[in-house]
Formats: structure tokens, C-alpha cells, sequence
């Protein structure tokens, strides 16, 4: 629909401006370029403003996470709310976050001496 729209528009203003009559024949050739320029105009301000980055937070910080994930050794446990985040950006085990304290029920196959929490 928007094509549409626009050569309907385009088409409109050269209909207009065959009704103007300028007194210098270079005018209308200066008021086609102000025209071209200002339909131009979004476009070139999307070029030229800066890029947003990559990185969506929340949840995923990567570098955080990697941090995170260097002050734990490799046998011990995390648990997180991302924990496929924690496993694949921190190299660490993990666990998924459990509603309160009560509920905690670690595999038996996981052996760890200490945890760490990641929210």
C-alpha cells in the first residue's frame, strides 16, 4: 500500500507544480531537487544515525554472564533463571531457579561444594 501511496503522492505534486508557472525555468528544476531531497529525508537519517547495539538486556548480558561464570570452578554449580544462557556463555554448570528456598532438589549426579545464584 505504501508504493502505492507514494507514486500517488509524486504523481500529485509534479501535476501541481506543471500549474505553477515560475519566471526562471531553473526554479522548478531547484524546487524538483528540494522536493527529492526532502522525500529522501528519512532514509538518509536512518544511514546516518548510529547503529543500536546487539547486546538485548534483559535477560542476556554475555559479558556478565562470562563473568559470572570465571568466579565459579569448573565442578561447581550455578543455578539461574537462564540457566542454557549460564551454560553456554559462562562454561559452568547450571541449574534452573526454583520459586523459593524450599524447593531446591538437586540431581544426585550433581556433586558441588558451593553454588551460585544468578538472576
Amino acid at each position: 500500500m505504501t508504493p502505492l501511496v507514494l507514486v500517488y503522492g509524486v504523481s500529485l505534486f509534479f501535476v501541481l507544480l506543471d500549474q505553477i508557472e515560475f519566471g526562471i525555468k531553473q526554479l522548478r528544476y531547484v524546487v524538483m531537487v528540494v522536493f527529492a531531497m526532502l522525500v529522501c529525508l528519512p532514509m538518509i537519517g536512518i544511514f546516518l544515525t548510529p547503529k543500536p547495539g546487539a547486546l538485548v538486556y534483559p535477560p542476556y548480558n554475555p559479558p556478565a554472564i562470562q563473568l559470572l561464570g570465571s568466579f565459579m570452578k569448573e565442578q561447581e554449580l550455578t543455578m539461574s533463571d537462564i540457566p542454557w544462557a549460564m551454560a553456554w556463555y559462562g562454561q559452568r554448570q547450571s541449574v534452573w531457579l526454583t520459586l523459593n528456598a524450599r524447593t531446591i532438589s538437586l540431581p544426585s549426579t550433581i556433586t558441588s561444594s558451593r553454588c551460585a545464584l544468578s538472576i
